[in-house]
């Protein structure tokens, strides 16, 4: 059976989506193609696409010119928790986190493709010059991905004189990594 290129577009498309396999790629193609709710989903990633990009500052998505997280005055400059994911940095914030954030949008992993040239590095070591903090939480634990971006990262910062804390030392800290 031959099918058009346009549907093997789509289910490669959904196929490089991470955690999402051919026959995944291939059920979502299929719910895309068969339902109203299609054309929702291709509205509301074009219109994501064109208005939503990373904050220079702290790469958490905005889709204004300021991001709200880094403008908020109320929060000290003296820790730094790095994150790999959005959802982390909003469950943080979530949890009364009042320092600053930065997201990496990801972790290295080689098996994935993703090394230091697709991380926001350059963006992290300007914030960490602009913010000078005390301490630095690299956020990344939970497997060995994180674990492996933590050690670089701190070799990369290295000449910040900044101290690096781990994950279990940050929820060691009174109201999360002492940041008040």
């Amino acid at each position: 059976m031959k099918l058009p290129a346009e549907y093997k577009a789509l289910v490669s498309a959904f196929d490089s989506l991470p955690g999402i396999g051919e026959r995944a790629a291939g059920r979502m193609a299929r719910w895309a193609l068969n339902r109203a709710d299609g054309d929702e989903l291709a509205q509301a990633l074009q219109s994501a696409l064109l208005s939503i990009r990373p904050c220079e500052r702290c790469q958490i998505y905005i889709s204004e010119d300021h991001c709200s997280v880094c403008d908020d005055l109320a929060r000290g400059h003296e820790c730094l928790a790095v994150v790999a994911e959005l959802e982390q940095a909003q469950i943080l914030c979530d949890l009364g986190y009042s320092g600053q954030l930065f997201v990496l949008h990801g972790v290295l992993s080689p098996v994935a493709g993703v090394g230091p040239s697709q991380l926001p590095l350059a963006a992290l070591q300007q914030r960490v010059s602009s913010i000078k903090p005390n301490t630095v939480y690299l956020l990344l634990t939970g497997s060995v991905e994180g674990d492996v971006t933590a050690q670089y990262l701190q070799r990369f910062l290295l000449d910040s004189h900044t101290l690096m804390q781990s994950f279990s030392d940050f929820i060691a800290q009174p109201m999360i990594g002492g940041a008040k």
